[in-house]
């Protein structure tokens, strides 16, 4: 018993701090590029999931087969999905674009039928519906004005999203079977932010990250700093939420993440959004879709 609200209070914790980090990466995008916000949320978090692994354990029981696996994963999550998120939360606003990938559970329930002969329950069509409807009145109308406003900036963004929740969705699957041969997750968070980090720092540099760093402005610095290690710590508490309790329970608490993204981006001015009526209806309608899928 004990157990399982250890589980549920992790899973509820993570969502919070995925709502968090969407709100600081907001809050920092005028001044700070998405490339640096991806960059410094891995340079950040890498040395904490080191650490985290190996008070664990977890770093000796993977095998270079799992490296492998969880090196996958880290490309698709943590340069594609993480860069693609970051980027959209910089056009649509951190409610709105957290609301667009919300639905990664439900991509994931298909690419686990196709690839991994997983069942797929008759309430996906609805799921997806839900889906369709949460997309429109997120996109439709941004929580916050874009921070580059070139001609088919919300259809970029909303493209991003879109694009973020197969990245997201793809690493899903890599991580479901790497765990079920593994069993060793923070070594293989570890392991995704590893190869993610290696990837994404000679990019970074060689798009100015050291100049940008100089000149961005201190403050908007920080909230991105913050945001990097709040959304790590979002990964462990999902993980180990995931060790402990079922997944349903655990998706479902994680995908209120929008709810809590509102609810601090209102109380971050530097964030400059307005989520209204029409974002809480879907961020409803996304939870409900996901608790469909989770259910079955």
């Amino acid at each position: 018993m004990e157990g399982n609200v250890l589980g549920l209070l992790l899973a509820f914790t993570a969502g919070i701090l995925f709502g968090l980090n969407g709100a600081l990466i907001r809050a920092g995008s005028r001044d700070v590029s998405t490339t640096m916000s991806v960059l410094l949320s891995l340079v950040l978090g890498t040395p904490l999931l080191l650490a985290a692994s190996l008070l664990r354990g977890d770093l000796f029981w993977l095998p270079a087969k799992g490296w492998a696996i969880y090196f996958g994963a880290g490309i698709t999550n943590f340069v594609v999905g993480r860069g693609l998120y970051y980027y959209s939360i910089t056009l649509l606003g951190a409610t709105s674009a957290s609301i667009i990938v919300t639905p990664t559970t439900i991509l994931s329930a298909i690419l686990a039928w196709i690839f991994l002969g997983e069942a797929l329950g008759i309430k996906i069509a609805g799921a997806l519906a839900l889906t369709v409807l949460a997309v429109y009145l997120a996109g439709s109308k941004p929580s916050g004005a874009a921070r580059d406003q070139k001609p088919g900036y919300k259809i970029r963004g909303i493209l991003a999203a879109i694009a973020a929740v197969v990245a997201f969705a793809g690493s899903t699957i890599l991580v479901r079977y790497g765990g079920s041969q593994y069993h060793a997750p923070l070594a293989g968070i570890f392991a995704s932010y590893l190869v993610a980090l290696v990837l994404v720092t000679p990019y970074a540099y060689m798009r100015g990250a050291s100049q940008e760093f100089q000149l961005a402005d201190r403050k908007a610095l920080l909230y991105v700093a913050l945001g990097g290690v709040v959304v790590t710590f979002a990964q462990i508490s999902r993980y180990v939420a995931l060790s402990i309790i079922e997944v349903a329970p655990t998706v479902v608490l994680i995908s209120l993440f929008p709810l809590h993204t509102a609810f601090f981006t209102i109380f971050l001015s530097e964030a400059d959004e307005k989520p209204g009526k029409r974002h809480l209806a879907a961020t409803l309608a996304s939870v409900l879709a996901v608790y469909l899928v989770s259910t079955d």
